[in-house]
């Protein structure tokens, strides 16, 4: 099994942030979960958009309302990145 990257979940509702926790237990999805309520923590996580693409961020998803829907959603996110290959971070191209 491929190592897991942390993930990063910008979320503001507490009840919210226990659903998705919840819905990666139950998936038995492995890897750090940080947690940013709102974008200025989030930005602070990742210091900045660059910074975060060299570390191993592809983008990111909008989660939808129904609960069963999100299961989904997190099953192929989870399937597509343990599927996947993808570019190690290297040196900055010089500018």
């Amino acid at each position: 099994m491929k190592p897991t990257k942390p993930i990063l979940l910008v979320e503001d509702d507490t009840v919210d942030q226990v659903t998705v926790k919840r819905a990666f237990r139950q998936l038995k999805i492995a890897g750090r979960l940080d947690i940013a309520a709102n974008g200025v923590e989030a930005l602070a996580l990742l210091q900045d958009k660059v910074g975060s693409f060299e570390q191993g961020v592809a983008g990111y998803i909008i989660k939808p309302i129904d609960y069963e829907d999100f299961i989904e959603v997190v099953r192929a996110i989870d399937s597509y990145w343990r599927l996947s290959e993808r570019a190690e971070p290297g040196p900055r191209p010089r500018r």
